[in-house]
């Protein structure tokens, strides 16, 4: 598979299915680039080197962040887990976490590399 570039919406080969509670709401928002980088530029500035994402989806936000030493990008819906895989298959400082964010043990894996600033966009009205 070749590298997709960060900011190119996801190829309907690469795309997964959402759980029907969520709809096509990730997919909308992947044409929201403005909206996107604007929510970045909001967060860069206050973002360390060991990033915690919680809520990656489709790494909208996460293809923001690959630039910094560690990512870990927490997806609660496997298909969505699953893409974010493939589409930072890549990136060895990226590393995908499938389960929820209220799970202990799944946290402490993630944060187990070093975590020195977390975010989370667009999930809690989920």
């Amino acid at each position: 598979m070749t590298k997709q570039h960060p900011s190119e919406p996801l190829t309907a080969v690469a795309q997964a299915a959402p759980a029907p509670a969520l709809g096509n709401t990730l997919e909308v928002m992947e044409e929201a680039r403005r909206y996107s980088k604007w929510l970045f530029s909001m967060a860069e500035p206050h973002l360390g080197t060991h990033v915690l994402e919680v809520g990656s989806g489709t790494g909208i936000l996460t293809q923001w962040i690959t630039g910094r030493n560690r990512v870990a990008a927490v997806e609660v819906e496997p298909a969505y887990a699953d893409r974010l895989r493939r589409r930072f298959d890549r990136s060895p400082n990226v590393e995908v976490y499938q389960g929820s964010a209220t799970d202990v043990e799944l946290m402490g894996r993630a944060a187990r590399g070093g975590v020195d600033s977390a975010m989370s966009f667009n999930v809690l009205e989920h």
